[in-house]
């Protein structure tokens, strides 16, 4: 899919099963598909082994689909343009992943350009306000709720940390790397978006967004991952940066709440400087109202070479990093 500059969907459907072009699509129209399976929404990551915490299926043919809830806890509204489920899920569980399969209406798929998020909650947390913003007609809608359950704490991190951390990223995919320098940069194929406010890039994948502080070289060690489920608009993560090795690379992972296809990000940045003379740094996450981080995660590499820390591009001057 093509760059967006200035407008952000959380998650894009796709196509689960087959499809097979009917012909030949006519100079200035869309090519048309015929799906032999529903379109999937998604947010999140599911294991094996996590819970089904709800399953719920809306036909949109009927008049009021909603009377299909389960529940009489869960809320839901539908329309031509929006489909609406409020939920909560058990006590002391946390929501790792949200699915929605959806046929086209007519049966027939267009590229679709829907999307879900959550309003409120979502992942991390165990309620979300889901939102499934129809930008084509659609039959129905199957929701699949995941997550875990642990009466002390819920921890989400290691479903994204990959047998090779210091290799691969959250997303599943080999750092990539420009040849120009040796460090780090983002992913060729992912979804990107840049807020015309600010000069800054984030990627993102099925709700997962990140945004990495500094750059990542060849010889930088990864160390371990911090983990937080913020509560409070502003949040601060505390990260050692004692002994030979200092801090040198953050990749920090999120997910957040949105009011709109279009949510505002944090502002995620260091209080102050980190730098080598420092026993420890503070990374700040800073939501916007309304966009409430609910989940993040940060992979901390660290390098003693102190003197290799200080890797600014030319597109980084006149610009906070």
């Amino acid at each position: 899919m093509e760059k967006r500059e200035d407008t952000w969907i959380q998650v894009y459907g796709k196509s689960n099963g087959g499809c097979n072009v009917d012909k030949e699509p006519e100079a200035g129209k869309p090519e048309i598909i015929y799906v032999d399976g529903p379109d999937e929404y998604k947010i999140g990551k599911q294991l094996e082994t996590d819970l089904t915490l709800l399953t719920e299926y809306f036909t949109f043919t009927t008049n009021e689909p909603c009377s299909s809830l389960s529940s009489t806890d869960y809320k839901c509204f539908n329309n031509d343009t929006y489909f609406i489920l409020d939920f909560k899920t058990i006590s002391h569980s946390c929501i790792s992943a949200i699915v929605i399969e959806s046929y086209p209406l007519d049966g027939k798929s267009y590229n679709t350009k829907s999307s879900i998020y959550c309003q409120k909650g979502g992942i991390g947390r165990n309620y979300c306000k889901l939102v499934f913003r129809k930008k084509e007609k659609r039959e129905d809608a199957s929701v699949t709720v995941y997550g875990i359950l642990d009466p002390k704490a819920c921890s989400l991190k290691e479903r994204y940390i990959d047998s090779e951390p210091a290799r691969r990223d959250a997303f599943g995919l080999t750092y990539y790397f420009l040849e120009k320098d040796g460090w780090s940069y983002y992913q060729p194929n992912l979804e990107k978006f840049t807020p015309q406010t600010r000069r800054e890039t984030f990627q993102y994948k099925d709700g997962l967004i990140n945004k990495p502080i500094y750059y990542l070289d060849r010889s930088d060690k990864y160390k371990r991952v911090r983990e937080a489920f913020p509560t409070t608009k502003v949040h601060y993560i505390t990260l050692k940066n004692s002994g030979p090795e200092k801090i040198s690379f953050l990749d920090v992972y999120w997910f957040q709440e949105a009011q709109s296809e279009n949510p505002k990000m944090p502002y995620v940045y260091f209080q102050g400087h980190c730098d080598s003379t420092k026993p420890s740094c503070i990374l700040v996450l800073d939501s916007e109202p309304g966009n409430q981080i609910t989940y993040a995660f940060v992979k901390v590499f660290r390098n003693k070479n102190t003197s290799n820390m200080l890797r600014i591009r030319e597109e980084d001057l006149g610009r906070g990093r």
